[in-house]
């Protein structure tokens, strides 16, 4: 093997022409690095095989490489795979990635941008992440000035046979010379390339279509909205949005803009008078624990069981979801986080709590010094909102978070945060479980929601923060150790509030007092439904969004959530009766089952098995439609603000 010298090789190219008219590539998706496991293996298959322990391996490994052929492979090897990685991140053979972690897709992008003529242009398809890196602005910005087009694609139709159907990947098409002007198209959500021909054939007419059908069918069809122009003060918008104050608009990261009218939702919030990262120092974010190395150095151990108490509960991601810390409990032997199930809110006891999949395994002492501290304190020790850290942009929701009482611990599957004001805790999970900041995550593209972008999110503030905070709290608070949160926020005007729906299921909250009851939550899946509608109207208000806008980013951005809305069928108790949802898997009747008794009506007597923890269901049955039920909530709380 030699050094592949492109001028040598292509002199002709070179001399008269300057460079490549076109390059098309699809390199390498793959990070070199040293991986010694593929060399040892071949001469101890069991270094190969998972399941040993750290101890286990340590001691094969020494005894392989006491065999002198297999030290030379190792060492041969070594010295080949320390190399290439020192070559490919020297940062005078490739400036543009200075920071970055090198990928070899991201070396053929600069190396394409070297290779071009004065008028040459490069097409390549490359792996999801390189607009996204937050360390990744001195290429966004070489890149920005050159960007033409720049596609967002997903392998639901599994076009790349060989990888995943949820991967995401990108293609970018590029002049090889500087512009002094930046303006490139974006398209985001593609399926197939056909949608990205029908677009610059359409003609503007028409509503923009979402992700999927009514069928649950991924959508194909193009609309000119879809090319999405983005030019400098784009840039800089998606620059105040999604970086830290300062960022360059050409270094900015790029979200996932859907259509043209995204961008109008998106300015609302560049306009959010407070965000979480405007607390300064008056909030903390934390993983708590890591689950392997806190496993290794005997913090905590695995072990399924109910916890005894509060501190003893170490959460995991499943055990929540939006506005609701108990979710679900894992299931006896729990292997996965699929093996859980629902939990029903309206039995379970005022003390309870779910299993847990982790123990505190030293003294109380030990376990409590290595807690993460804040200000002098365990961040157990504090109420704190929790969400999920990996999310799923292409889910039913993507920001999953709810509230945690004081004493329980969590795992690395969750990030949390502690405040100095409980206020401030309720003001951002307020806005948290609402559509609109769903959205806003989803747009980011990200894979992850650490500290950074938590601390993108808004807060809620103003004449509604009242009542979202009252909203969330009877979501949230549906066990007794919330009850000293529900006591510090409790206003007597919470009396008068009322649902926006005139259903009685909606429930009602003539009946709360200052004192925490079992009835002090909603627990109902109807009425908290319900809430939660509520707070995504609340949340649209406080953005300045219109409704128009936030109709929009429920048909465009939430095709999951638009499936089970529609197959999610409720009892006259405001039970679920059955539903599609697959995060309820258990909950109500089969679909063989929900065939016999969907048409029953009043009075009419049910099958034995058409029942739940609380006995029989009680017909007829009925859906909801979301849509109506947000601009029936808009409508209302614009009314009752204005009348403040």
């Amino acid at each position: 093997l030699h050094f592949f010298h492109w001028e040598l090789e292509f002199p002709e190219v070179f001399k008269g022409g300057g460079g490549m008219d076109v390059i098309v590539g699809n390199p390498p998706w793959l990070k070199v690095e040293w991986q010694e496991g593929g060399v040892l293996s071949d001469f101890e298959p069991l270094l190969a095989v998972k399941g040993l322990s750290a101890k286990q391996a340590t001691e094969r490994r020494a005894k392989v490489l006491e065999v002198p052929a297999a030290r030379a492979a190792y060492l041969s090897e070594f010295e080949a795979m320390t190399g290439t990685p020192a070559y490919l991140n020297a940062v005078q053979n490739y400036p543009a990635l200075q920071g970055v972690q090198t990928n070899l897709y991201k070396c053929f992008m600069e190396q394409a941008l070297r290779l071009g003529g004065s008028s040459g242009c490069a097409g390549i398809l490359h792996q999801k992440g390189l607009y996204d890196d937050p360390r990744g602005g001195r290429l966004r910005k070489t890149l920005a000035q050159r960007l033409a087009l720049h596609l967002h694609l997903i392998n639901k139709l599994l076009l790349f046979s060989e990888i995943k159907d949820e991967k995401h990947y990108e293609m970018s098409m590029y002049r090889s010379s500087e512009s002094h002007d930046v303006g490139f198209v974006q398209v985001s959500n593609l399926f197939h390339p056909r949608t990205l021909d029908d677009s610059f054939q359409h003609d503007g007419l028409g509503p923009v279509p979402g992700i999927k059908d009514l069928k649950d069918n991924w959508v194909l069809q193009g609309h000119a909205s879809r090319l999405v122009p983005v030019d400098a003060s784009t840039l800089a918008l998606f620059a105040q949005l999604y970086d830290k104050p300062g960022t360059s608009a050409l270094e900015a990261r790029l979200p996932v803009v859907h259509s043209r009218e995204i961008l109008d939702v998106l300015q609302r919030f560049a306009k959010a008078p407070r965000k979480l990262a405007d607390l300064g120092d008056d909030y903390f974010a934390t993983v708590c624990f890591d689950e392997t190395g806190a496993q290794r150095d005997g913090t905590i151990a695995r072990g399924t069981r109910f916890a005894k108490d509060v501190h003893e509960w170490v959460v995991s991601g499943p055990h929540f979801y939006v506005g609701n810390p108990f979710n679900k409990t894992p299931n006896e032997g729990c292997k996965h986080n699929q093996d859980y199930s629902p939990i029903d809110l309206t039995v379970i006891p005022d003390d309870y709590l779910p299993r847990t999949n982790f123990v505190p395994a030293c003294s109380p002492g030990e376990y409590r010094k290595r807690t993460p501290e804040w200000r002098g304190r365990p961040v157990t020790e504090f109420y704190r909102h929790a969400n999920r850290q990996m999310v799923a942009p292409t889910g039913e929701r993507t920001h999953i978070p709810a509230l945690l009482p004081p004493g329980c611990a969590h795992v690395l599957s969750a990030v949390s945060v502690a405040f100095h004001s409980t206020e401030d805790l309720l003001n951002l999970l307020s806005m948290g479980v609402s559509l609109p900041a769903d959205f806003f995550v989803k747009a980011s593209g990200r894979a992850h929601v650490l500290g950074e972008t938590l601390g993108l999110l808004p807060m809620a503030q103003g004449p509604r923060a009242r009542l979202q905070r009252a909203r969330c709290l009877r979501l949230n608070s549906v066990t007794r150790p919330y009850a000293e949160l529900w006591r510090e926020h409790y206003v007597e005007a919470t009396s008068c509030d009322a649902p926006t729906k005139p259903d009685p299921r909606a429930g009602t909250y003539a009946h709360l007092t200052p004192e925490w009851t079992w009835d002090t939550p909603l627990r109902t899946p109807f009425e908290r439904r319900q809430a939660l509608v509520e707070l995504d109207a609340l949340a649209a208000l406080s953005l300045d969004m219109t409704l128009d806008e936030l109709l929009l980013i429920y048909r465009v951005q939430f095709p999951v959530l638009q499936q089970y809305e529609r197959e999610t069928f409720y009892d006259q108790r405001g039970k679920i009766v059955f539903t599609v949802n697959r995060g309820l898997s258990g909950v109500g009747v089969t679909r063989a089952q929900w065939g016999e008794i969907q048409h029953a009506q009043a009075g009419d007597t049910l099958p034995e098995w058409a029942v739940d923890q609380q006995g029989a269901f009680v017909a007829p049955f009925d859906a909801c439609d979301r849509e109506a039920d947000m601009a029936q909530a808009y409508e209302e709380f614009r009314r009752r603000i204005a009348a403040l």
